[in-house]
């Protein structure tokens, strides 16, 4: 491979070179890159046919958190209003494998950049596919557009300017053209976003988390804006400076409307945990609202129901 490689008036300088055997994990190039910038996300920078070079790979306990998802739960009776299931999709189901990234990749400017990434694959070798990662790109993408919006609502506010922005750290899907780790073999699809940190947090996960207001606000704000057809669930990453960073959000959606279940639904049924957006997982997931959810939704004061969200809902303080 050379050392440099002009592209569209840019210079990109090959990030392998110099490199030892002992210098390179992996050699990716990008398949997919379909996230576009908006105020909602963080991007590598790196666009499709780019290869990049992974220095180092590295499991921090801090990533631990990332696996709860997967995890199986005791459950509390059927019925129970404790009760919380996700739907039984890859997204939610199928457990993934995490490292911390030290990639170099080219700046186009003639320079290589160095950072750390977060670098995602599924557990499974076999279903490391790339329908399977393109779902996990699809979930960030929507979180991100939402973020975008919440942002875009948040600066119209009376202390907007003081507020932290959330962004989604949006990955990319790149095919593994060379390992040197014995866990990823060459011809794997993975994801790799742009997290550089080493720890990660659950904002808005079971409802036994930390209330965090603007993680809180921006899960409310996600359902609300959809009519409550998509919850942003499984909020995670870390607060800095600039702002929330969030990592693999995952989006709790509606099933589609049809004839069969619009007759099911006039039917008596069984009482128990939906796996789907529902007003037992707002309740569950945003147990109190904070100053910054009554200025896109005041309606939701404590003590009465009323419909909020497109559900009935209890009290929020």
């Amino acid at each position: 491979m050379g050392n440099f490689i002009v592209q569209q008036c840019q210079i990109f300088v090959d990030p392998f070179h110099g490199l030892e055997d002992d210098d390179l994990q992996l050699a990716l190039r990008v398949i997919h890159a379909p996230i576009e910038a908006s105020s909602g996300v963080q991007l590598t920078g790196w666009a499709e046919g780019d290869e990049v070079a992974v220095k180092t790979l590295e499991k921090p306990s801090g990533l631990k958190p990332l696996r709860l998802r997967f995890e199986p739960r005791k459950r509390p009776a059927e019925g129970s209003a404790a009760s919380l299931r996700w739907p039984a999709t890859p997204r939610f189901s199928l457990p993934r494998s995490n490292w911390q990234a030290a990639i170099s990749s080219s700046d186009g400017q003639g320079g290589l950049l160095d950072g750390l990434y977060l670098l995602t694959a599924m557990a499974t070798p076999a279903q490391r596919t790339v329908e399977n990662a393109l779902s996990d790109v699809e979930d960030s993408r929507a979180a991100g557009s939402y973020a975008h919006r919440f942002n875009t609502f948040v600066k119209t506010t009376a202390d907007g300017e003081n507020l932290l922005p959330v962004k989604v750290a949006a990955p990319v899907v790149c095919m593994v053209l060379y390992s040197a780790n014995p866990s990823l073999q060459a011809g794997s699809v993975v994801t790799v976003a742009p997290y550089e940190h080493a720890e990660v947090q659950k904002f808005v996960f079971d409802g036994s988390e930390e209330f965090v207001e603007i993680p809180q606000a921006f899960f409310h704000y996600t359902a609300n804006s959809s009519s409550s057809k998509e919850f942003v669930c499984d909020v995670q990453g870390c607060q800095t400076d600039e702002g929330v960073i969030l990592v693999d959000p995952c989006v709790l959606r509606s099933s589609p409307v049809t004839v069969t279940g619009l007759l099911a639904s006039a039917a008596p049924a069984k009482a128990g945990p939906s796996s789907g957006p529902s007003s037992e997982h707002f309740e569950r997931l945003h147990p109190k609202c904070g100053q910054l959810c009554k200025t896109f939704d005041p309606q939701r004061r404590g003590g009465v129901i009323r419909t909020m969200c497109g559900f009935n809902l209890g009290a929020c303080f």
